[in-house]
């Protein structure tokens, strides 16, 4: 399993590796900048994640914060089956922008 790391690219955001309470507080920060910088919408593929905990349900609802109070729209392509329903039995899945439906 690889170190988690965000990083951006134009519009898109790319979320990769392990999302963890070991984690998920170095990349909270590193998404709260990136996400301040610039303007318009934004998409966080996370099509590199490889194992996330409810440690990970909580940063993407953190990230959701932080771009709305941003004024920037946030949608989330390639949720993760693991994150996906970590999601639904926290009844938090409708509250996610999802920007496609791919389960992961």
């Amino acid at each position: 399993m690889s170190r988690a790391a965000i990083t951006a690219e134009g519009a898109r955001l790319q979320l990769s590796g392990v999302l963890d309470h070991a984690s998920v507080p170095t990349l909270r920060e590193q998404g709260r900048a990136l996400i301040g910088q610039g303007s318009g919408p934004l998409v966080l593929d996370c099509t590199g994640v490889e194992h996330s905990n409810s440690a990970g349900l909580a940063l993407l609802l953190a990230w959701l914060r932080d771009a709305q109070a941003a004024g920037r729209l946030l949608s989330i392509a390639h949720l993760p089956s693991e994150l996906r329903q970590i999601a639904d039995v926290s009844d938090a899945l409708e509250l996610l922008p999802l920007a496609d439906d791919a389960h992961g």
